[in-house]
């Protein structure tokens, strides 16, 4: 794997060579086919941000590229079985970028006097209370209880809970009556299932976008070297 992501760090850092020496040739070529000299002032200039724009195109396309397979690395080939076999701190740190998949911003508290929230998650103008809890059977009315209480503390204005379990009928009730939203093995598969697929399309779509580019600089400056020796 790190053979893999060493070849891609080449790849992009060629990309940007490339590019540099494809827009220097670019200018060129311009000069030379519509105005004959060089010109100075603004359209010189014109020139240079066009080429910033793209560097800085490219090289926020390597940021993403990064930040991707940081995220692929860690968690996007993670399945609901192997979540179920995590250790709590682990499977909250999971779930808080579920949560940010899901379009929360999401953030783990502090692992001691935490209140019975583990996660804080923003969405408009909600801001959740989260407990999350890896069981190996049904969580009861008491994880409920623990983030409606917390959700006070935080000052947080509605409360959730995450498990990898079902809940028991009493927890069930007393969401209901409380507001506090139930997210259970269902939809926390369901989550899983959306972070999987994203990641490799986030992915693919990056190679392909970085792969056009290298075609068009390369195409470009076979045509300018075509040109100058015609």
């Amino acid at each position: 794997m790190k053979y893999i992501l060493a070849y891609k760090e080449i790849f992009f850092s060629m990309l940007i060579g490339f590019t540099c020496f494809g827009f220097l040739r670019l200018k060129q070529f311009l000069y030379d086919i519509f105005l004959w000299e060089k010109p100075g002032g603004f359209l010189d200039f014109s020139f240079d941000i066009i080429f910033l724009a793209i560097l800085i195109v490219i090289i926020h396309l390597m940021f993403l590229a990064r930040k991707a397979r940081s995220h692929v690395k860690n968690y996007s080939r993670i399945t609901l079985r192997q979540a179920d076999s995590m250790d709590g701190l682990k499977f909250e740190h999971y779930v808080c970028k579920l949560m940010e998949y899901q379009g929360y911003q999401a953030e783990v508290t502090v692992s001691t006097g935490d209140q019975g929230v583990d996660v804080i998650a923003r969405k408009g103008l909600k801001k959740y209370a989260v407990q999350v809890k890896r069981y190996t059977k049904s969580v009861s009315r008491h994880a409920v209880s623990d983030a409606v209480a917390g959700r006070f503390h935080y000052k947080c204005n509605r409360s959730m809970v995450v498990t990898n379990r079902d809940y028991t009928k009493g927890a069930k009730e007393l969401a209901e009556s409380t507001g506090c939203v139930l997210i259970d093995r269902e939809i926390l598969g369901k989550w899983i299932d959306d972070f999987r697929r994203d990641s490799a399309r986030g992915k693919r779509f990056l190679y392909r976008v970085a792969f056009l580019l290298v075609i068009l600089i390369i195409a470009l400056l076979a045509r300018f070297y075509l040109f100058t020796i015609t």
